[in-house]
C-alpha cells in the first residue's frame, strides 16, 4: 500500500483486493482457531507466514539436520560463495553447458521438492479435510485465486 500512496487508482484496487483477501482468510476454519497474535500477525501483512523454518521442516517430517544440509548446499550453489566457485570446473560445470554431475544436481532437487510438496499438500488436506474430495493429483488445476485475476 506504502507504494503506491500516489497512485490512487492503484491504490483502490490493492486495497479492494485486501479486503477480499481478508474476508476470505477470515472465514477459514484452520485460521479462526489461531492464536489472536498470530492472527493479527497474518492480517497485517508484513510477512508471508507464521512458524520459523524448523517448524515447517518438522512439519514436512524432514529432519533438520537434512534440511540444513541441503540449505546449505543449495544456498552455496545460488549465491555468491566460494563453494560454487570452488565446484566450478573445466568440463562445463557451473557454466550452464549440459553435463552429467549438474543434471544429478537438478535431478535430486526436483525428487527433494517433489518429496516436500507431497508433505506439504498431505498437509493442507489434514488441516482442511474438506478439500480432499476435489484433490486430483496429476489432473489437478491451479485455481487463479480473487474473482479480479479469472479471465473475463
Amino acid at each position: 500500500m506504502k507504494m503506491f500512496t500516489d497512485n490512487q487508482e492503484q491504490r483502490q484496487g490493492f486495497e479492494g483486493q485486501r479486503d477480499e483477501l481478508v474476508a476470505r482468510l477470515k472465514a477459514i476454519p484452520f485460521f479462526q482457531q489461531l492464536a489472536q497474535p498470530v492472527q493479527a500477525q497474518c492480517l497485517s501483512g508484513k510477512k508471508a507466514w507464521f512458524l520459523d523454518r524448523a517448524q515447517l521442516v518438522e512439519m514436512v517430517g524432514m529432519e533438520k539436520a537434512q534440511f540444513d544440509i541441503l540449505w546449505d548446499l543449495w544456498s552455496q550453489h545460488s549465491h555468491i560463495h566460494p563453494m560454487s566457485f570452488y565446484r566450478m570446473e573445466a568440463n562445463g560445470r557451473g557454466s550452464g553447458l549440459d553435463n552429467d554431475t549438474d543434471r544429478s544436481y537438478l535431478t535430486t532437487a526436483m525428487l527433494i521438492c517433489t518429496g516436500i510438496l507431497e508433505a506439504a499438500t498431505d498437509k493442507m488436506v489434514e488441516i482442511s479435510p474438506d478439500v480432499a474430495g476435489v484433490r486430483q493429483g496429476l489432473n489437478s488445476k491451479f485455481s487463479p485465486g480473487p474473482k479480479s485475476n479469472r479471465p473475463q
